[in-house]
């Protein structure tokens, strides 16, 4: 494990990531969503891939981690909220499908739907796994139209924001 964190960081060091943001619900039966959190957790971590997909000792590259992960590294900025159940985190890249059919084939009666978005709001989706099978929901659903709103919305607060920050540091 501290092998495959050191690689991680040698990764991230190498190269900045465009950040997908994931916004990842759970829904099912309160006893199996419990379940399901205490296992994503590892150490400090409340989301941690390796978890659900292990990754091996003689990985070569970040394509071998792309390939079992969909990324190629692990999540950061992770926040959980267990009321909800919904975890925010971000993917370097790309948005997570093999994990997220494996959380999903560990637990098969649980939804995972997760909403992501790239951080200039550019590239967006939402995928929705049960029972270790995903389907990425076309653009044309109203869920779909929804996310895009609501994305364009938080860029648009995020840039009067920045403008406001710039005006005021001026």
């Amino acid at each position: 494990m501290a092998a495959i964190a050191a690689k991680e960081m040698k990764l991230r060091e190498k190269k900045m990531p465009n950040n997908i943001n994931n916004h990842l619900s759970v829904e099912g039966d309160a006893n199996e969503i419990a379940e399901f959190f205490k296992k994503a957790a590892s150490g400090a971590k409340e989301l941690d891939f390796e978890t659900f997909v292990s990754v091996p000792d003689d990985l070569e590259d970040d394509w071998d981690l792309i390939a079992l992960w969909g990324t190629d590294r692990n999540c950061y900025e992770v926040e959980v909220d267990l009321q909800n159940c919904i975890v925010f985190f971000q993917t370097a890249y790309n948005f997570p499908s093999p994990v997220l059919e494996e959380m999903s084939a560990q637990f098969p009666n649980l939804v995972f739907t997760d909403r992501w978005v790239d951080e200039y709001g550019e590239i967006l989706g939402i995928v929705r796994c049960q029972n270790g099978e995903c389907e990425l929901l076309s653009e044309d659903t109203e869920e779909a139209k929804a996310w895009r709103e609501t994305c364009h919305q938080k860029e648009k607060e995020w840039l009067e924001n920045w403008e406001l920050f710039k005006t005021t540091r001026s």
